[in-house]
């Protein structure tokens, strides 16, 4: 059963990390490059820019994460859908409840 639950907990984490970096990100990303976009005149451009940016972060740090739990304690991840999906609304959440803290 422990094994279960770490190998479900290594499918999240991916998805998990990547749901934090990304939310987190998302808004710093936008802040960045502001004063670029305003010669645009254009805040979609900017939400699109700060998503690219938040993106890339998020994929990049939930492979290293991923990568280094994998090593450590030797488990496959569960590959279900329903785990990535439960990861991904789990780390898109833990910004939204640090942020209204």
């Amino acid at each position: 059963m422990k094994a279960k639950i770490v190998s479900y907990f290594a499918g999240m984490l991916f998805m998990i990390t990547f749901g934090i970096m990304d939310n987190a990100f998302l808004v710093k990303g936008m802040d960045w490059f502001n004063p670029l976009v305003d010669m645009f005149s254009d805040p979609k451009l900017s939400a699109m820019i700060g998503n690219t940016i938040s993106d890339v972060i998020g994929a990049v740090a939930g492979v290293i994460v991923s990568w280094i739990f994998l090593k450590l304690f030797k488990v496959t991840p569960s590959e279900h859908i329903l785990v990535e999906i439960l990861g991904v609304v789990t780390g898109c959440l833990i910004p939204i409840f640090i942020y209204l803290i």
